[in-house]
């Protein structure tokens, strides 16, 4: 059997590149690779609305039918047509997708501590100018992946009252995580394009989180939160409890600029973290939890105006 050689698709979001197509909505939905749908669309695989992928497939028969191989589009996470099988997927996507940014994160952490060691200048904006990277091209597009996982998220995991705890859980805790990672970003057009991608889409799917699911919020920001809720970072990572109670701090840090944090929030979770603070931290690194917490992180919450961040989103 002769099966001809099938050309590149041409990959734009949405496009379709079935013909004759009549449908009102002219969103692509499934992607065909079949032989018989690729041969009238000059040997490329086809991309097809709901409609047009029901015409194509329901009209064939017998075995014919059974030769088509197409890839559907993942169906959002709240509706019937999303199964157990693809939940699990989606969001492993989204969590996969935003940890590429942690790379190029760990990648400036060590040449700050390199620097430290060396006596120059530490500072994340003397690090702006320095290429961690032999490839920029490669880096640039690293960078950039994380973005592919904030429009999976915002398009495919809106949030409601019955979304599962743990899907959603790891999700808010993977975005904390990724404001994290971002928050020293080198400012340049990549960091730019991602920054913005906070205030446009990120910061209304938390607040769409904490308006429907305020108890994931409050279990996400614990600084001991459940098993299913340990995602990137740090959790990923053999560390001490000490660095944890460290680099949970600092997630929180990058989260307040962004009005992310409600005083509601705030009055929920923090006194546990005064509490792991007091029971866990030796009695000799105590006083640097105190100069963060006093000069760091309350400081940043009240703003220079004495006045919760939060204040805003809980009003």
């Amino acid at each position: 059997m002769h099966c001809p050689r099938l050309s590149a698709p041409c990959w734009f979001p949405g496009r379709l590149w079935s013909q004759n197509c009549s449908s009102h909505v002219r969103r692509a939905v499934v992607t065909c690779f079949s032989a018989g749908c690729c041969e009238r669309h000059g040997n490329r695989p086809v991309r097809y609305c709901k409609r047009c992928h029901v015409n194509h497939h329901s009209s064939e028969v017998g075995a014919a039918a059974e030769t088509h191989l197409y890839q559907t589009s993942p169906p959002p996470i709240n509706t019937r047509e999303c199964g157990a099988e693809e939940l699990v997927c989606t969001v492993e996507a989204v969590i996969s997708l935003l940890k590429e940014a942690e790379i190029y994160a760990e990648q400036r952490e060590f040449e700050l501590n390199r620097r430290r060691q060396m006596g120059l200048s530490a500072s994340h904006h003397s690090l702006d100018n320095i290429e961690f990277d032999n490839k920029e091209d490669d880096q640039h597009d690293q960078r950039l992946l994380s973005q592919f996982g904030i429009w999976f998220l915002v398009s495919l995991c809106t949030p409601n009252e019955n979304t599962p705890t743990e899907s959603l859980a790891r999700l808010v805790s993977m975005v904390f995580q990724w404001f994290h990672s971002t928050a020293y970003m080198m400012d340049d057009e990549v960091g730019s394009l991602v920054e913005k991608l906070k205030p446009q889409f990120v910061t209304k799917w938390l607040k769409t989180v904490c308006e429907v699911r305020f108890d994931v919020m409050v279990m996400c920001l614990l600084p001991k939160p459940v098993e299913f809720a340990r995602v990137g970072g740090y959790w990923d990572k053999s560390c001490s409890t000490v660095t944890q109670l460290k680099e949970g701090l600092n997630r929180i840090l990058c989260l307040i600029p962004y009005n992310v944090i409600s005083q509601p929030l705030w009055e929920c979770f923090m006194p546990e973290w005064l509490e792991a603070i007091r029971t866990e931290v030796p009695d000799n690194q105590l006083k640097e939890f105190r100069e963060v917490l006093r000069y760091k992180l309350f400081l940043k919450w009240l703003g220079p105006n004495l006045v919760p961040h939060g204040s805003q989103l809980s009003s």
